[in-house]
């Protein structure tokens, strides 16, 4: 079965932003989705993706996003709703010197476990 996939319309529906709004990732492959942090927020959205992992390759969002109260990684990104997904949070800047190899591994694995079980959402 070939995995790739089209590029689903998730981006081009964002009406605003987060639950509310239903602001939906892109998925790129069968159970892979690729969004930003206001889709990492709609929780409803991502349970009817079935969405059960979140992967989220950031550092630092607590800056850009002050009215984050739970920060609970040791890297000050948010794990919104760990009732319902199990995050991973992997510290990375978005610049081009970032050293992504040491993170490829655990990422690698975590994204597979994932989508064995429903589906991941990377987000940064």
């Amino acid at each position: 079965m070939d995995e790739t996939l089209s590029v689903t319309q998730g981006a081009a529906n964002k009406e605003g932003k987060g639950e509310a709004s239903g602001s939906l990732p892109d998925e790129i492959l069968l159970g892979l989705y690729l969004g930003d942090y206001e889709s990492a927020k709609n929780r409803t959205g991502l349970l009817e993706l079935g969405v059960t992992h979140v992967l989220i390759a950031a550092e630092g969002i607590d800056t850009w996003y002050p009215e984050v109260s739970n920060c609970r990684s040791s890297f000050a990104v948010v794990n919104a709703f760990p009732q319902d997904f199990t995050y991973i949070s992997i510290p990375l800047y978005d610049t081009p010197t970032e050293d992504l190899l040491p993170h490829l591994d655990t990422s690698f694995e975590f994204i597979t476990e994932g989508r064995s079980k429903g589906g991941v959402l990377v987000h940064w």
